[in-house]
């Protein structure tokens, strides 16, 4: 057990004792008057240096303190106001667009406008006039009267047809005539434009009669004279489509020579009065050359050259490089046609234009393993086109 004596402890009491403050260094008694320091006249600020400056505190503890400091302890809290309105901000951010006021659309009220659809044009159709030289074709809205001479075309279908004959009131005619009419030699007629009729170009003439310009267009075939007359210019357009679609129905070949090649698999007829030449190779590698020309002499003009390839390898990849090759020629005035045909029962394609100012066709025919190449060479007024058209159309696989 502790033998700790409770008697002996210090005993605290709660008397008070006054203390005599007279004889401190502090008391007013004692106090010394400090005297003023003497006035000096004003110097200019010397900065003063950052010495730390002891302050006694009312416990009598020394603190240090820089001088001014106090002067800006206002900038802490606001420091600290600025970076919470910051972090506040940062948190709660959100992207706001300024944006004009909704202003009222008057496109937005109104039921959308449809979209007009161009009007068709109409459809013309075709009817087709025949007999056993020839055939053409004409539009359905024409009435068509064949009369003694002529073959008449009128727009009146409410008149019968055989009063259409009598009384000449037709738009534009067909006749057969012998030899070149009177009317034709007239120093007034006006040569205009020309017009292709079954392969040939034939030119129209023009003249004022009666107040109103009458268009005719002479053309001969198979040795008969035609005329196309056109009485009122306003269907020119109609007129040079009915001039064009004429065909000639009559074999022109019937009296032709023909040229056969045994050798090379092939025939072909060409006019009694042309002339033909040979230049066959002998050589499998070398094509083997036919010309047939109008003249008998180095004219380009109205000839046919055929060259013939027999027993190659991959006929049809050779007959498409010859077409890619030849419409890729730099000299067409134009870009050249392309028709693709069948000849003798074999595949064809016939290439058409002027090239160099010169009309040339090429027609490539392959069957098999061979191959033919025809070049016809014409004027440009293609005077001779029908001819190579008969003939072209004559040729033949042996």
């Amino acid at each position: 057990m502790n033998d700790f004596d409770r008697t002996k402890r210090p005993q605290f009491t709660t008397e008070v004792v006054e203390e005599d403050y007279s004889s401190s260094p502090f008391s007013a008694s004692q106090t010394q008057s400090v005297p003023e320091p003497p006035v000096n006249e004003p110097q200019a600020a010397i900065p003063e240096p950052m010495i730390e400056t002891a302050v006694v505190t009312s416990s009598g503890k020394k603190k240090f303190e820089l001088p001014h400091i106090r002067n800006f302890m206002f900038i802490i809290p606001a420091a600290i106001l600025v970076g919470t309105m910051l972090v506040v901000a940062y948190v709660t951010r959100t992207d706001f667009v300024v944006r004009e006021p909704d202003t009222p659309s008057m496109q937005a009220t109104m039921p959308p406008l449809a979209t007009p659809e161009p009007t068709p044009l109409p459809e013309i159709v075709m009817n087709t006039y025949s007999t056993e030289s020839y055939t053409f074709k004409y539009p359905d809205t024409f009435v068509l009267a064949e009369c003694d001479s002529l073959v008449a075309l009128f727009i009146n279908e409410d008149q019968d047809v055989t009063s259409l004959c009598s009384d000449e009131s037709y738009i534009m005619s067909l006749s057969e005539v012998s030899g070149v009419p009177d009317y034709l030699n007239n120093e007034e007629l006006v040569a205009t434009e020309s017009a292709t009729i079954a392969g040939e170009d034939n030119m129209t003439y023009e003249i004022k009669a009666s107040g109103s310009n009458i268009i005719y267009l002479p053309f001969l075939l198979a040795e008969q004279d035609y005329i196309f007359t056109l009485k009122d210019i306003t269907y020119r357009t109609t007129f040079l489509d009915i001039v064009t679609s004429f065909t000639s129905l009559i074999d022109m070949t019937v009296d032709w020579n023909i040229y056969e090649n045994a050798d090379m698999g092939y025939e072909i007829k060409y006019p009694e009065d042309w002339f033909l030449n040979e230049n066959l190779s002998i050589n499998n590698d070398q094509p083997s050359t036919v010309t047939i020309s109008k003249n008998n002499d180095d004219s380009r003009f109205q000839k046919l050259t055929i060259q013939a390839l027999v027993d190659i390898e991959n006929a049809p990849i050779t007959a498409t490089e010859a077409v890619s090759s030849t419409r890729s020629l730099a000299g067409w005035d134009e870009t050249p046609t392309t028709e693709l045909r069948s000849i003798s029962d074999a595949n064809a394609q016939v290439i058409k234009g002027y090239f160099e100012g010169v009309w040339n066709v090429y027609a490539i025919i392959w069957s098999k393993n061979d191959l033919y190449q025809m070049v016809w060479e014409d004027t440009a007024n293609r005077g001779s086109e029908l001819n190579f058209e008969q003939m072209l159309a004559s040729f033949s696989l042996l």
